[in-house]
């Protein structure tokens, strides 16, 4: 048995609207075509009494009493219209009258693209600024710190003062008999320079030949000693050496014949010196500077080297020279005195001034 269509025949049902109002659908007018209704699903054929389908659905309709009502019904107050006027909404205005602008925000629109354009411009030069002050930075460390760090410490170099000799004795001639003439000279500079000047400028005085001149030889007010001047001739010696073999004192003789000036020197041998003294005299045979105790230079020595002589009966060690009369000689007498002269009468001459 088929089931019965429960909307054919059936009456209408009345339906309830906003604010509790109930219509039908005849209310619409017989001119307006009936609401259709969802279709059923269809039947499936199954074994036994067919079940009827659900009813369907209400359909209500809102509108603003039936909003009050709800709002109403629920313990609400209902809602009453209030009169405005529009200058309550005019933007306020400056003590002037004029209408205070206000702050606007540029939109950003989705197709502005500048911004986008300059990200990666900004980015580039923040890379370059960093990588040139990673690169200076790593300069400033090559070139100024690392070669302070890794540089070896040099000490500091140290001015170096030449100490001059200090003069602290009188000068006294050791000649028994008196010179033909005595003269004071002053160097003007401690030095092998210095002395050949100084000898240079007085030996062209016009003595007779055969003469002997003292001088008295000094450097800033004060007598020179032995062992400086001697070392300054001859730079091969040790003047501690010297200094320890020999008294400070000395005396300086020029002696004049036809062939030149010949200088002489004499130096006192401390006591007890004597035998630490004579090689360390014997040792100028062997020096290359022996020119330096001549005024002018005497040319170059005799080939055959030092040779045995005597003066008075006493043993002396002599050079000769290709100059004619230039003659190195040296000799100890009585084991106090020291005599070196540039020429053989020059010795002769010395040792009559000595008295020996």
């Amino acid at each position: 048995m088929d089931a019965p269509n429960p909307l054919s025949g059936s009456p209408e049902k009345p339906q309830e609207g906003w604010g509790g109002q109930s219509f039908s659908p005849a209310s619409f007018g017989s001119s307006s075509q009936p609401m259709s209704q969802p279709n059923p699903p269809p039947q499936q054929p199954t074994q036994g009494p067919m079940v009827p389908p659900p009813p369907a659905p209400e359909i209500g309709i809102r509108t603003m009493n039936s909003d009050a009502q709800t709002i109403k019904s629920s313990g609400g107050d209902t809602a009453s219209p209030k009169p405005f006027n529009l200058s309550d909404f005019a933007p306020p205005k400056s003590s002037g009258g004029q209408p205070i602008s206000q702050p606007t925000m540029k939109a950003s629109l989705p197709n502005d693209t500048h911004p986008a354009e300059s990200h990666p411009k900004k980015g580039i030069v923040l890379t370059l600024g960093i990588v040139l002050i990673v690169l200076a930075v790593a300069a400033v460390g090559y070139f100024f710190i690392w070669p302070i760090i890794s540089s070896p410490e040099t000490p500091a170099e140290e001015l170096v003062v030449e100490e001059q000799p200090t003069m602290n004795f009188v000068h006294s001639s050791f000649l028994a008999v008196p010179a033909d003439a005595a003269l004071s000279l002053s160097l003007s500079d401690l030095s092998l320079q210095g002395i050949q000047s100084g000898l240079a400028g007085i030996s062209g005085g016009q003595l007779q030949p055969g003469a002997v001149q003292e001088l008295v030889l000094s450097f800033n007010g004060a007598p020179v000693d032995f062992a400086t001047y001697l070392s300054l001739l001859l730079p091969e010696l040790d003047t501690t050496a010297l200094s320890s073999s020999f008294d400070q004192d000395f005396t300086t003789l020029l002696y004049y014949n036809e062939q030149g000036v010949w200088p002489v020197y004499i130096a006192k041998v401390k006591p007890d010196a004597i035998l630490a003294a004579q090689p360390l005299i014997s040792s100028i045979e062997q020096l290359s500077s022996l020119s330096n105790v001549f005024i002018a230079s005497p040319g170059s020595p005799n080939s055959q080297g030092f040779k045995d002589g005597q003066v008075n009966q006493k043993p002396t060690r002599y050079l000769s020279f290709f100059s004619p009369g230039a003659a190195l000689n040296y000799g100890w007498f009585n084991n106090t005195y020291l005599v070196v002269t540039t020429s053989y009468p020059a010795i002769q001459e010395a040792l009559t001034k000595l008295g020996l």
